[in-house]
């Protein structure tokens, strides 16, 4: 309750008060001169009026408050929810005899959000072997994919699922090989999305797009090949990466 609630409801105790203490006058000593009875009339109508005129502000407050927090909810149904269910990396338990490749996106010093079209989005995405063999013969494939709202768990599945397509049928480039990644060994490369336009700058920050960050890392050891899969996304001005609810780890 406000200040000018706590304030009408005063006067109408007042006001009311008033009226009883007038009522209360003219059941004990009735006015007699025809002017007496005129000015309790007035008086009469005026404290009436009061009560009505502060009745109707309080109800239009509170109406007005009501249609406000009714419109606020509304928007707030309209708009892309703020939180969204992150899904952290697995917890890996490494098989001693081969190599796991597991991979973080890391903001660049320097280049942290709000992202604009003169600081563009950018990211690390950091490999690191947490196996005790070294990993050899590293392909690995990006792809940043914006979307106009967060995708359901399927949707992100499809998503990923046409990400590996395309590499299978050599559509997708990657970055160069790397020729081995030892045990215990950290290497990183750089991601952003091409093309970045002053669009999709506005549209991240107002969380009206969605990058979806999708790698596939293929490597082998001496127990023969593996995968792993990433994907994370990014949206608004905090520097937080949300992952996706499917496709993140080794396979």
């Amino acid at each position: 309750m406000d200040n000018v609630e706590v304030a009408i409801l005063g006067m109408l105790g007042l006001v009311t008060f008033g009226i009883g203490y007038l009522g209360f006058q003219l059941t004990i000593s009735p006015p007699e001169s025809r002017k007496a009875k005129i000015w309790y009339r007035i008086v009469f109508v005026a404290l009436t009026l009061t009560i009505v005129g502060l009745n109707s502000w309080q109800t239009y407050r509170n109406s007005t408050t009501q249609k406000a927090q009714l419109d606020q909810i509304e928007e707030n149904t309209k708009q892309q929810p703020n939180v969204h269910v992150t899904v952290p990396p697995p917890q890996i338990i490494p098989n001693k005899e081969r190599a796991w490749v597991v991979l973080s996106p890391r903001f660049i010093k320097g280049r942290l959000p709000p992202f604009t079209f003169e600081n563009p989005f950018i990211a690390n995405i950091y490999q690191e072997n947490i196996g005790n063999v070294p990993a050899r013969e590293i392909e690995l494939w990006d792809r940043v994919s914006p979307k106009d709202r967060l995708l359901s768990v399927t949707e992100e599945h499809e998503l990923f699922l046409q990400f590996r397509s395309s590499i299978k049928n050599k559509r997708e480039r990657g970055p160069p090989t790397y020729r081995s990644l030892g045990a215990k060994q950290t290497q990183f490369y750089t991601i952003d999305p091409k093309p970045w336009t002053q669009e999709m700058a506005a549209a991240v920050t107002n969380k009206k797009l969605f990058l979806y960050m999708l790698v596939l890392v293929k490597y082998e050891d001496e127990t023969g090949n593996h995968d792993t899969e990433f994907c994370a996304i990014f949206w608004g001005t905090e520097p937080v990466f949300h992952y996706c609810q499917t496709h993140n780890g080794p396979l």
